[in-house]
């Protein structure tokens, strides 16, 4: 971590932690909110065991008022100790849990985040925190082992607010996202709890109607805010809501001139209140971006996969990860003389042919539960056995290749209707081992098969434009796809044999068959 980061969260925690203890001097000494320890907690799960530095040198700042007094010195040292010493366990606690590092996209990271994140820094913060206090009985209230319990409440109480309102708009602000355009929905319930507050400190409510009005407020603006905006939007204003909640309601509660201690337990249930919303909304919040990308994700899968491979794509999330090797039949599909043609027909008309093209072919691929690869300038490539293989992947390959010759007789029929020149296909078959996985960037990945057979599959696609071929397959896609039928040659029956071909690339030679084209009967003069 840079020197300049250092001095800065060092600065904070040090702002952070002096401004909480100025707010120690109500009731029983209870602090509000100490918001310094979410400081501690961001560092600690963003930069590691070294964005600790800055809590120990702000968290020293702090406490050298006290120098004066040795003992009292040494108390203070150690509980910023056990600041620091909450933060690790709380590190470790969310490593065991498998990480909280997209807690606005991902609601397992969220409930990690703050189960093993805030509960725990707390926890171990304010336990230690009464111990060293017990021990050294520097602090009145503290002396015997009865006053821990409630002691040890309203710090873990405090620090628990801390952490949930502080650390969350700490990730959000270093993820590197804009604000965005909150809705106005969620911009007039922010605005209303700001009046709300307004009115509080102008108008002379009764102390129950101005908690009352803040607390319920609060809950619908988060509500709002977690359907609409950004994560720094969202955050800014849980933490603008919940400050201006607590400052209301503690105002009250330290302007009280009687029934102290009631009033103690009145502002820890408020805290609690507000924790327990803001949690919730938090959740709230990573599950509703979480569906959002899942659906993103679904129409992005759409577009490659049979709809009936999406549900099995998106429950196992990323499961070609890990390259596996299977069997599957790949099909090549190309234009001839496409090049020609487009030179002949110009830009605007190549475009409007390539996406008709396109969308005839994927729907057939998709119709015979074929996935689709990646199109190929003028042609594509798609696969049946991917990405779970089934007996009858080679017959549905064949049959989606004949339908996808006929599909092409009815564009042409349509082309020469409008005085436009045919098209021309040809498709390649070859069914084998195949290598499953992902490619590319930790943003950009697609999911493709590589190998031999996929080569095979091109070279049978590029001899069905040598031969004059519709369809050129190879025998071991012929073998499959009869036995998936039974032996029954029907779809296969009018197949030429033609034998074995070395083809381009390729030692040794592969046996072939072919399915004529069939030109259309020209009318005579």
């Amino acid at each position: 971590m840079p020197i300049a980061r250092v001095l800065a969260w060092s600065l904070a925690y040090f702002v952070l932690a002096h401004y909480a203890q100025i707010m120690a001097g109500g009731p029983d000494g209870i602090v509000p909110i100490w918001p310094a320890i979410g400081i501690a907690l961001f560092l600690i799960l963003r930069h590691g065991p070294v964005g600790l530095v800055p809590v120990a040198i702000g968290g020293a700042a702090t406490v050298a008022n006290a120098y004066a007094e040795p003992l009292r010195l040494l108390t203070e040292l150690l509980l910023v100790g056990a600041t620091l010493v909450g933060a690790l366990a709380a590190r470790h606690a969310c490593r065991l849990a498998g990480g909280c590092t997209e807690i606005f996209s991902r609601t397992r990271d969220m409930v990690v985040f703050l189960t093993a994140g805030c509960l725990v820094i707390s926890a171990v913060a304010a336990l230690i925190g009464v111990l060293v206090l017990y021990v050294t009985g520097v602090f009145p209230g503290t002396e015997h082992l009865a006053d821990l319990p409630p002691r040890f409440m309203t710090w873990f109480i405090s620090d628990l607010a801390g952490t949930v309102l502080v650390t969350p708009l700490l990730m959000a602000w270093s993820n590197g996202q804009g604000i965005g355009r909150p809705s106005l929905v969620s911009l007039a319930c922010w605005l209303a709890l700001i009046a709300a507050a307004a009115v509080t400190w102008v108008a002379d409510l009764a102390a129950d109607v101005e908690n009352a009005a803040m607390l319920l407020l609060f809950g619908p603006t988060l509500a709002a805010a977690a359907l609409s905006t950004q994560p720094r939007a969202f955050t800014a204003m849980v933490l603008s809501g919940a400050f201006l909640a607590v400052a209301v309601v503690a105002d009250n509660i330290y302007a009280a001139q009687q029934g102290l201690r009631r009033e103690t337990v009145a502002l820890l249930l408020v805290q609690l209140y507000l924790v327990s919303i803001v949690e919730t909304h938090l959740v709230l919040y990573a599950a509703i971006a979480e569906n959002r990308r899942s659906i993103a994700e679904r129409v992005n899968l759409a577009k490659h996969f049979s709809p009936n491979m999406v549900d099995l794509i998106a429950r196992l999330g990323r499961p070609f990860e890990k390259p596996n090797r299977q069997r599957a039949t790949v099909l090549f599909c190309d234009l001839r003389d496409f090049t020609r043609l487009s030179e002949a027909e110009g830009p605007e008309a190549t475009i409007a042919l390539l996406r008709d093209f396109h969308a005839t072919m994927t729907d057939i691929v998709f119709r015979h539960d074929g996935t689709l690869d990646r199109y190929l300038g003028d042609g594509l490539m798609a696969v049946f056995g991917m990405p779970e293989p089934s007996p009858d992947d080679a017959l549905r390959a064949v049959a989606c290749a004949r339908e996808m010759q006929e599909a092409l007789a009815g564009i042409n029929e349509r082309r020469r209707a409008r005085g436009e020149t045919p098209l021309d296909m040809g498709i390649g078959l070859h069914t084998g081992e195949v290598m499953l996985g992902d490619i590319g960037s930790e943003t950009t990945r697609s999911v493709t098969v590589i190998g031999d057979t996929v080569n095979v599959a091109s070279r049978l696609q590029g001899l069905s434009k040598e031969i004059d071929a519709a369809i050129v397959l190879s025998t071991e896609t012929r073998t499959a796809a009869l036995s998936a039928c039974n032996g029954d040659a029907g779809p296969l029956s009018d197949f030429v044999h033609l034998g074995a071909i070395t083809l381009r690339g390729h030692s040794r030679p592969t046996d072939t068959w072919s399915l004529p084209r069939v030109r259309p009967a020209v009318p005579a003069a």
